[in-house]
């Protein structure tokens, strides 16, 4: 007996995966999705379509607590003063920002002015840089003393 042929193989899969389509489309229209079948991860031909699943998801966890912002009572002048210098210098805040808001932008800020990372220029520049990256730090000292209370 002589050996199938390409197109005779090719046929018996179309075949089969016909027949296949039409035993998922019969149990899923029998609406047994829920329970465990034959078919039950047989993916359907249809393009795009999805694999069925006899388990239900798992409940999405709740959302974290917000982060906490700074104390009813606001800031005092000098809190503000430092708030406003960092803005100045570049700083995203507003009056609710959080603790981690504050520590991402003095770390910006401390990155981009510290005098190491200025490179080869003029002693005059790296002073500038030095006295800035001061006033990042010492805002940065007084505003986290409103985030971070000491105990």
């Amino acid at each position: 007996m002589p050996a199938p042929s390409f197109a005779d193989v090719l046929d018996d899969a179309l075949a089969q995966a016909r027949v296949q389509a039409q035993r998922n489309a019969a149990w899923s229209a029998a609406g047994a999705r829920g329970t465990a079948g034959p078919f039950l991860y047989a993916r359907p031909l249809s393009a795009g379509a999805a694999w069925t699943r006899s388990y239900p998801r798992a409940a999405a966890p709740p959302p974290p607590p917000p982060p906490p912002r700074i104390p009813a009572r606001g800031l005092s002048v000098a809190e503000e003063q430092a708030l406003a210098r960092l803005v100045a210098l570049g700083a995203a805040l507003t009056q609710s920002f959080t603790p981690d808001d504050l520590k991402r932008e003095y770390r910006r800020l401390a990155l981009r002015h510290h005098p190491d990372r200025q490179g080869d220029v003029a002693p005059l520049s790296l002073a500038r840089a030095s006295a800035i990256f001061a006033e990042v730090t010492e805002a940065y000292r007084c505003l986290r003393q409103v985030v971070e209370p000491r105990h």
